[in-house]
């Protein structure tokens, strides 16, 4: 397969050049330009992206894909499906799911329900039960873990972790107090020096937990919709950490250079769920456009959008997600100029609503490649 024509970010800048990938092996061969001649001579496909800009495969790097007891809010194959939708090649799903992930037969459960259209990673959660024994076990097979503060109250048991933990900052699954989450971060901070280990923030939503954490030098990440909406009175906009005020939210705006990770946060339920007021919502088919949006009126720059989505997760999870020679090829390609509006029917998502409904935003992908295959072309999945 050729990729011609379009703008590529490769070795931290834009240049026009081309790629090819072997279609055999998914990685990158050539990046350069190239003979569109002598390309086609070998039977691959020829994609014209003029206008188009390709950059590392976006990152979500936190989904609740559900799946097994709640397979009727999502599972594997819709959210993975959703997630090429939204431009996304890589996810990092979540432990809290029924049941939860704190075992190797959950994990390997996992493990073996992945559709592999997307590279998915597994988080893995902490349990008291036979902790020593299950930890051992499930380690090698996931991403990192996850410490739910609210509930998780064990942490002596960090100490005998060998992977990343990621942290939700709230001490109350129920306090919507700014407060909440702030304490968290404090706690958080005598916590790692005490097992000397750097944590990583979920979904933060506060400035002085943002400051707190970044002088601690904790890596941190933010939700498109905690950088853009209000706490509302409708019940269906709830989420945890929950929605601030105006003032609070743009605190974060203001300091988006500081956040090291944008995430969606993507948390399916029923119509019924959302109409009770269920914390969360479909995230993974809006991140990149809603952030594409703010590139195009000016709040952070291509480059910055690049780095919180394609390059920050895979750095401080392990991974290298560059565009480089001989790397697999998992690349999102964009059109910047187009127009478009957010209806929450078109979702692949089995959970239709979003808060952002009717939303016209700037920047669409047009083109998804995951490990060397076209799953998306000129807007519509090949899968």
């Amino acid at each position: 397969m050729l990729l011609k024509n379009g703008k590529i970010f490769y070795n931290g800048k834009f240049a026009n050049l081309d790629i090819e990938i072997d279609d055999e092996t998914g990685k990158i061969l050539k990046i350069d330009r190239i003979d569109e001649i002598s390309a086609g001579n070998k039977g691959g496909k020829i994609l014209n992206l003029s206008k188009k800009v390709i950059i590392p495969g976006a990152i979500d790097a936190h989904v609740h894909f559900r799946d097994f007891e709640q397979a009727y809010k999502e599972d594997f194959l819709s959210g993975s499906r959703a997630a090429v939708n939204g431009g996304i090649t890589r996810v990092f799903e979540m432990p809290n799911s029924k049941p939860r992930a704190d075992c190797l037969h959950i994990i390997s459960g996992k493990i073996k329900k992945n559709p592999d259209i997307v590279n998915m990673h597994f988080y893995g959660s902490v349990s008291d039960e036979d902790f020593e024994n299950n930890a051992k076990q499930i380690e090698k097979f996931i991403i990192a873990y996850k410490f739910y503060m609210y509930e998780d109250k064990n942490f002596d048991v960090l100490e005998k972790l060998n992977k990343k933990i990621s942290f939700h900052a709230e001490l109350s699954n129920s306090d919507n107090c700014i407060r909440n989450e702030v304490n968290a971060i404090k706690n958080l901070t005598k916590i790692s020096d005490k097992f000397k280990f750097t944590p990583h923030i979920c979904h933060i939503s506060t400035n002085e937990s943002l400051k707190i954490a970044k002088e601690k030098n904790f890596t941190i990440e933010v939700t498109p919709h905690h950088l853009l909406l209000d706490k509302s009175n409708d019940i269906r906009f709830n989420v945890r950490p929950p929605l601030r005020d105006e003032r609070e939210r743009m605190k974060l705006v203001r300091n988006l250079n500081a956040i090291d990770v944008i995430a969606s946060d993507h948390a399916p339920h029923s119509e019924k769920e959302k109409e009770n007021g269920a914390n969360g919502f479909s995230g993974v088919e809006t991140m990149l456009p809603l952030m594409l949006n703010l590139v195009n009126k000016g709040v952070l720059t291509l480059e910055q959008l690049i780095e919180k989505i394609c390059i920050n997760p895979a750095k401080i999870f392990g991974m290298n997600n560059e565009i480089g020679l001989n790397e697999k090829a998992n690349l999102t390609v964009i059109d910047l100029k187009k127009e478009w509006k957010i209806k929450g029917d078109n979702f692949y998502s089995k959970s239709k609503f979003t808060p952002f409904e009717g939303w016209n935003v700037k920047g669409k992908v047009s083109h998804v490649v995951v490990n060397g295959k076209l799953v998306m072309e000129d807007e519509v999945l090949n899968l």
